[in-house]
C-alpha cells in the first residue's frame, strides 16, 4: 500500500517490455540501456529513452489492498477514507490507474466495514469534486513553443483548490515539467511544482489568500503541449 511519489509513463524503453512492439525507432543517440531494471528511478525520462532501441505504450498501475493485508482477516479494519483518497491522489491523480483490493470474507462475501468504507469513500471524491469554479483559460507562449503559460481566471476567488488538468494524449504525453503560482494583489506566489501531467494531474492548492488567477507555467516539454482540459474545484481549508 505504498504512495508512489514520481509516475513516469506511458512511454518506456521496449528494453523492460520484450513482449512489446516498440512504437518509436531508435536510438536517438549512440549508445545502450543495457543493464536496465523496472525499478530504476526515471526510466521514462528523456536523458535514458534517448539511447532506448525503441518506447511503449505501458501506462502505469497502482495496486493497494482495502485493509494492510491482501486477504481478509476479520481483526483489520479497512484504511481511512483520508488514505485512500491520498493514494487516489498519488495515482488516478497522477496519470495512472487504481487497482482497489476488497479482499471477501470466507463466505465469499464483502465485510459490512469494508462496503460502510467504500461508500465513504466514494462520497468524499464526491464532495472533493462538488464545487466547479468556472475558468477561462488564456495560453501565451513567453519562453517558446514548447513552455507555454496558461492563464487561468477563476469565476470566484478560491482559497484552497484542486487543479484538475490533462494532456490531450491521443497527441501523446509531452510534459516533463510544470509550475502552478496563484497572482495575488499585483504579486506571484508559487503553490506547486512538478514533472507529468499525461492522462490526468491533480494537485490540491492552497493560497495565502483568495485568489481568482492562476498561472500554469510548463517548464519543459519533449514538444509544443497540448491539453485537453482545465478544470478547478474549490475545496474545505485544510
Amino acid at each position: 500500500g505504498q504512495t508512489f511519489t514520481y509516475l513516469r509513463g506511458p512511454e518506456v524503453p521496449q528494453e523492460l517490455c520484450d513482449m512489446n512492439p516498440a512504437q518509436t525507432d531508435g536510438p536517438a543517440l549512440a549508445g545502450s540501456l543495457d543493464g536496465i531494471y523496472n525499478s530504476d528511478e526515471g526510466i521514462g525520462e528523456l536523458p535514458g529513452i534517448l539511447y532506448s532501441r525503441g518506447l511503449v505504450f505501458a501506462p502505469a498501475e497502482f495496486d493497494m489492498s482495502l485493509h494492510n493485508g491482501w486477504f481478509y482477516h476479520p481483526d483489520e479494519a479497512p484504511h481511512s477514507p483520508e488514505r485512500l483518497w491520498k493514494t487516489w491522489l498519488g495515482s488516478v491523480g497522477s496519470n495512472a490507474t487504481f487497482n482497489l483490493n476488497v479482499p471477501p470474507t470466507p463466505e465469499g462475501l464483502f465485510c459490512d466495514a469494508d462496503v460502510a468504507r467504500l461508500a465513504e469513500f466514494g462520497a468524499l471524491l464526491r464532495e472533493r469534486f462538488s464545487s466547479p469554479v468556472p475558468v477561462q483559460v488564456e495560453e501565451s507562449f513567453p519562453r517558446g513553443d514548447t513552455q507555454p503559460r496558461y492563464r487561468l481566471t477563476l469565476a470566484s476567488p478560491v482559497k484552497a483548490a484542486l487543479l484538475d488538468f490533462a494532456e490531450a494524449i491521443a497527441e501523446g504525453q509531452r510534459v516533463e515539467g510544470y509550475k502552478i503560482s496563484a497572482v495575488c494583489g499585483g504579486r506571484t506566489e508559487k503553490l506547486a511544482q512538478g514533472t507529468t501531467v499525461g492522462s490526468r494531474k491533480v494537485v490540491p492548492l492552497t493560497a495565502d489568500e483568495p485568489v481568482t488567477e492562476l498561472l500554469v507555467d510548463i517548464t519543459a516539454s519533449r514538444d509544443t503541449p497540448c491539453f485537453e482540459w482545465f478544470r478547478v474545484y474549490a475545496v474545505g481549508e485544510e
